[in-house]
Parts: C-alpha cells; structure tokens; sequence
C-alpha cells in the first residue's frame, strides 16, 4: 500500500520505480500495488490513473483508491485501513498468513531482491510483521543527507538491533510488511505516531515483529538549510501534516 496525499511531484519517479521493482521480485510471489489518494487537492489522482493505464497487462496488478470528503483526510492509520478493507475484498490465491501487506511512503524506493528476502523472513520466522531499515536514497549527494543517513542507519537501526533481542522490533511507517491476518486484527488508530501504536496494539494481542537490517527502504534527503528548516518548522510541519494527523490536534481556530 502507498498512501498518498498531494504528491503529483513524486508519482512518475518514485511511484513507477516501485511499481517496476515489484515486477521483477521473486516468480513464486504475486505482485499488487494499492495506491491511496486521500482527497489530494493537486493532480495526485489524475497521475494516479495514468500510470494505471500505462502499466496494464503487466505483472503487477496496480489499484487506485479514491477516499473522499467529509471520509478523507482523518489520517494516516484511516487511508491505510481504507486500502486494507480493499485488499480484504479481493479473491485471494493465498490464505491470511501468507498475503504479506507492505507499506511504502510515496517517495519511497525499495528494490525488488529487499522485497523477496523479507517474504523469505515469514517463511523462516514466526512473525506478524518484518521492518526494514530506512536510508536515504542520496546520501552522497551533501553533508545534509549523509548525516540524516548516519541517523537512520546507525542510531536507528541500532536501536532497533536491540529490540530484536528483546524479541520485538516497532514498526517505522515506511518499509512496513505484515500478515494481513496481523492487519485486520489490530488495524491502525489515528494517533500521530500510528506506527508505534500499531506495534503496542499487535504486541498485546501476540503479533512479534522482526528487525531486518539488510532490507533497506530509501527515501529523499534534505537538498539544502532551507529544506532543513523546513523540516523543523513548527508551523510548516503542522500545516503539512494537519490532514495526516487526523485529530490528534485540535484546530486552533
């Protein structure tokens, strides 16, 4: 699943080359891809549905979802219950425990040989959820990305290395894979970190997630200062989240 919300920017790159990777993963997996656009007010949608019709007849089965208002924009965890209530709808050549639900960010990259050794992981572990590793996707590019690099490679993962001994890794939102017997079990809530909260909910109901530092999701670095402060700017981080975030702020209006 990848959630979607005014990313006309980022649909014919990062998109595409996800839907190409799923393409080449293993022969013995069947590949889908279930794109969320959750009432996107740029030309998500519309990209959406041209790269659906470029890529018909391919291996991949590519879906677009369309959430509307007053229903959209109430989350994160809400757009991703709305794309597994789909999935579930589906005729399944696999039973629950072997349909694996990954979950990529928009501009997010990960490689198809990342993709089959993660399936290989539930076939070898008794796990409801995998986590990957998280990168950036240029980390040569500057200083800005190296260090961000250093943070989610080193300081992240190992931290999550630590989890694992304790016997249960978290989930990290992006490069996400569950059961989805795992995922209509405990299902997202709507708090700003739904991911954490995703992983305390299947912790209590015995779902054991793994760490899996060889499988590496990419996403974009900062370019330059301006987009760092971008990132940390209060009012700029709440404008651009509010729809995500759902109600976990009350509008100070």
């Amino acid at each position: 699943m990848v959630p979607l919300l005014n990313e006309e920017n980022t649909i014919f790159s990062y998109v595409n080359n996800l839907i190409n990777e799923l393409n080449s993963v293993h022969s013995t997996i069947r590949p889908n891809i279930v794109l969320i656009d959750d009432a996107s007010s740029d030309r998500t949608l519309e990209n959406l549905h041209i790269i659906r019709d470029a890529t018909m007849g391919i291996r991949t089965n590519v879906y677009v979802l369309e959430r509307k208002f007053p229903n959209a924009q109430q989350g994160k965890g809400a757009s991703l219950n709305y794309g597994l209530d789909f999935i579930s709808s589906l005729e399944h050549q696999y039973d629950q425990q072997h349909t694996i639900i990954g979950i990529i960010d928009a501009d997010g990259f990960m490689s198809s040989k990342d993709m089959t050794n993660i399936i290989g992981t539930f076939e070898n572990n008794p796990v409801g959820m995998v986590q990957s590793a998280v990168a950036m996707n240029r980390r040569e590019y500057n200083w800005l990305s190296r260090m961000q690099d250093t943070e989610f490679l080193g300081a992240n993962s190992f931290m999550q290395e630590s989890r694992n001994r304790l016997g249960q890794a978290i989930a990290s939102g992006n490069g996400q894979f569950l059961t989805m017997e795992m995922a209509l079990n405990v299902r997202w809530g709507n708090s700003l970190l739904e991911d954490f909260e995703f992983t305390v909910r299947g912790l209590f109901q015995n779902y054991r997630a793994i760490f899996l530092p060889s499988a590496i999701v990419c996403n974009p670095g900062c370019d330059n200062l301006t987009d760092f402060d971008d990132c940390c700017n209060l009012e700029r981080f709440y404008h651009d989240w509010r729809p995500w975030i759902g109600d976990f702020f009350n509008d100070p209006s």
